[in-house]
């Protein structure tokens, strides 16, 4: 705790933090309290050290992050231990001090914060500060070896499929740029675990296929797993100087169309816009925008958009046997079925939304189906 101003909880390959809830992190207290063992905690050694805000930073944590913050955050008195938190019975009565209060003693500091114990426990919080966590520091200037090690030491508390795919340290700062991008503050989900950076991967990946004109590539894991190991080296290995220019500047050249789709949202649509609260619909008018570079100059896309998404409201009440062959296919293609990677069923929602927004659909207004 001492050192924790020395510790660097946030290095690029980390996950974010406050990903445990309140009740997995009482239960680590829970542990640290009753003496019983926890898993190692690693560090990267930084040489030399480095300064952030006035601190000097020896260390970054690869392996142990949710564990440390909840370690100071119980100290701050952020959360108080569990409702029914207990001492172990051969802990309990391990001190005279404790055996003095009773047969209910091993229960009666049930949701009581630290500053209590400070008061009313003291040889509690005595053997909080003298747990035994064991450390390992590695000694690397290979970051691609760090993020691997993070990788794989947090295969037992598992990383998601985006947390796994946007590792590398050329791939994940070309995301992070992108994710800093006007249009992220339009898009009505939270960013947790990589969402955004998964989703400026997969815009990537769309831009990247030399399959286009209307046709998108399939979208499945395997797909965008190959493709993000494109630009990073082998596990060990390390890029030679040209190879390392030619990913950079493919990433550029992806990164650069890409921005110019996303000027298009950011200028057409509302901060967390509710057109935009799901990925599939994100990634559907990312690429009716790629189809047709002339929707940058309507001044009301958004409201051509949200206009679209009104009338399949009111679609849905329609009797099937009084559907149009037009009205038919917008149904098909904006049904219950969502997510699915297959490139042409996203290339057919993009094209029929397209087609409404230049004018080109005909589709029943409120008034027509009163």
């Amino acid at each position: 705790m001492s050192r924790y101003q020395q510790l660097n909880l946030d290095p690029d390959y980390q996950r974010e933090g406050s990903i445990w809830t309140i009740n997995r992190q009482q239960l680590f207290i829970d542990s640290i309290l009753n003496g019983i063992d926890s898993p190692k905690i690693y560090l990267h050694s930084i040489v030399p050290p480095e300064f952030n805000d006035d601190s000097l930073i020896r260390f970054a944590v690869i392996d142990g992050r949710q564990r440390l913050e909840a370690i100071v955050g119980f100290e701050a008195d952020e959360f108080p231990l569990s409702e029914n938190f207990q001492l172990l019975s051969e802990l309990s009565d391990d001190t005279d001090e404790i055996g003095s209060l009773g047969e209910s003693s091993s229960s009666r500091f049930q949701g009581m914060r630290y500053s209590e114990l400070v008061r009313v426990a003291p040889y509690l919080v005595r053997r909080f500060l003298a747990y035994e966590i064991a450390m390992v520091t590695v000694e690397t200037d290979d970051l691609g070896i760090i993020e691997e090690l993070f990788f794989r030491l947090n295969e037992g508390t598992p990383l998601n499929a985006a947390e796994k795919r946007n590792r590398g340290t050329l791939l994940r700062g070309v995301l992070q740029k992108l994710t800093e991008h006007d249009a992220f503050q339009s898009f009505k989900i939270l960013d947790r675990r990589g969402r955004f950076s998964d989703l400026a991967l997969r815009f990537l990946y769309f831009e990247s296929s030399e399959v286009r004109l209307g046709k998108v590539p399939p979208m499945r894991i395997v797909d965008l797993d190959r493709f993000a190991q494109s630009f990073r080296p082998d596990v060990g290995q390390n890029f030679s100087r040209e190879e390392e220019s030619s990913v950079r500047e493919s990433l550029s050249d992806l990164a650069s169309l890409v921005n110019h789709r996303l000027d298009v949202i950011a200028e057409a649509f509302q901060p967390k816009d509710h057109l935009l609260a799901r990925a599939w619909d994100i990634l559907t008018i990312y690429v009716m925008i790629d189809m047709d570079e002339g929707l940058a100059t309507i001044s009301d896309l958004r409201e051509r958009v949200e206009d679209f998404f009104g009338r399949i409201r009111l679609l849905r009440s329609v009797d099937e046997r009084d559907l149009s062959e037009d009205e038919w296919s917008v149904l098909d293609n904006f049904g219950d079925i969502q997510g699915t990677t297959t490139g042409s069923y996203l290339a057919g929602r993009a094209n029929v939304l397209l087609r409404f927004v230049r004018g080109e659909l005909g589709l029943r207004s409120a008034s027509e189906v009163d």
